[in-house]
């Protein structure tokens, strides 16, 4: 979704003051507000929404709610005004983003994870007007939406909770040994793994090949089955079986979203685990520099460095940075950030030989939820990554799927029906 954030940030001024004409004439609740001060809001508004259709940081979601809300009177604010700004906004972008754009498939792929964005900011503003977040909870009960708000309403921004604190799932944790006594030694342990010794077996063989370095391909391995095969209770079993044969794997986790779609998000949480950086985390940049300086013991020397060090504003970016820091052709961003990635996964990779003497594990689970453009990029990373960084790629899918070709035809690709 680089280009179409990259347009959208290139292009905010003129496409507020286009709307803000079209709004002012479609309805009366527009036009008794005073321009400059419902320009200024929707500038700002759209700048947040446009930041959360980038990087899903939930923060500029209220943000961009509070700063339309705060255009009117209290007690005037009406529905309807977000539903008309932020389909006004869609209608504009499709439209005259086409020329950014040389594929049309790319185009329509940016334009439903915008629409996803869009929905959950509707969302929040439908949730916010009825206090849903103010209502007080029973003794002991847990909120299953109210802990991705990091403010509640009437919340000062500037003071929001954490969202990892408030949310753990949401908190990507880094790239570490897993510990036997609390890790999948015992999260396996504690279920009896039954049957699937075949498949289990079709596994570790890849695993050691690469391990030992006998393989010259990195290995993809499919999980194909119906929902509860069995295919994560696998994937922990193979894990397991290296930290009690070998060490503790490094490993890098990721999940399809099911419920937004956002181009290359199990590659962003990879991303974000290699570099310790969870979702809501404060100043990015510095962070994202901090961790690679931590990385450079296992950084090869080169082009690979280069483009590392060239490409920390690109890996804070797609973290959720404000923006570049200086301004960045689209398709350049595109290409600079890919190239990145290629270069950043490298790095575990090799930490990963020397420290646990096996490959980088790299895990997508609900792989049929992935995007064309993770496919793609996952792609070239099997492609393009040295041999002496390996990697085991293991992909769980529902039974209906079908992977993709280009993916399928790897030399180290094999699928597991269960």
């Amino acid at each position: 979704m680089d280009i179409l954030v990259s347009w959208l940030e290139g292009h905010l001024d003129e496409l507020v003051v286009d709307l803000l004409a079209t709004l002012r004439e479609a309805d009366d609740a527009f036009r008794e507000c005073d321009p400059q001060a419902l320009a200024g809001g929707l500038h700002t508004s759209l700048w947040h929404f446009t930041l959360y259709a980038h990087g899903r940081d939930y923060r500029h979601v209220e943000q961009c709610r509070q700063a339309l809300v705060q255009v009117w009177p209290a007690g005037r604010f009406l529905l309807s005004v977000p539903i008309r700004v932020f389909f006004g906004v869609e209608d504009l972008v499709a439209i005259r983003a086409r020329d950014a754009y040389r594929d049309a498939d790319d185009l329509i792929d940016d334009l439903r994870a915008l629409r996803s964005a869009t929905r959950q900011v509707l969302c929040h503003f439908a949730d916010a007007a009825q206090q849903r977040y103010e209502a007080p909870m029973a003794a002991g009960a847990i909120s299953n939406t109210a802990a991705l708000h990091e403010t509640r309403l009437g919340a000062a921004v500037g003071a929001p909770v954490s969202l990892v604190d408030a949310h753990p799932v949401l908190a990507t944790q880094a790239v570490q040994p897993v510990a036997s006594s609390s890790g999948l030694g015992a999260r396996v342990g504690a279920v009896r793994f039954v049957g699937r010794r075949s498949e289990l077996d079709t596994m570790w063989v890849r695993v050691e090949a690469l391990a030992e370095g006998t393989q010259s391909r990195h290995q993809v391995v499919g999980l194909k089955g119906a929902a509860g095969a069995g295919k994560t209770a696998l994937v922990d079993r193979v894990l397991n079986r290296f930290e009690r044969r070998r060490s503790a794997p490094h490993v890098l986790r990721a999940h399809a979203p099911r419920l937004f779609n956002v181009p290359r998000w199990p590659l962003i949480q990879w991303t974000r685990q290699a570099l310790e950086v969870p979702i809501g985390a404060a100043d990015v940049p510095a962070r994202v520099a901090e961790a690679l300086a931590q990385l450079a013991p296992w950084t090869p020397p080169g082009a690979g460095a280069e483009a590392l060090r060239d490409g920390s504003d690109y890996l804070a970016r797609l973290l959720g940075t404000e923006s570049l820091s200086a301004p960045r052709v689209a398709r350049r961003v595109g290409a600079g950030t890919r190239q990145t990635l290629l270069a950043l996964l490298e790095v575990p990779a090799r930490r990963a030989m020397e420290q646990s003497g096996g490959p980088l594990f790299l895990v997508i689970e609900d792989a049929d939820e992935l995007d064309s453009p993770s496919w793609v990029l996952l792609q070239q990373v099997l492609q393009q990554l040295p041999v002496t960084a390996p990697v085991m790629v293991l992909l769980t899918y529902d039974s209906r799927f079908v992977i993709p070709p280009p993916m399928s035809r790897l030399p180290g690709f094999v699928e597991v029906v269960l």
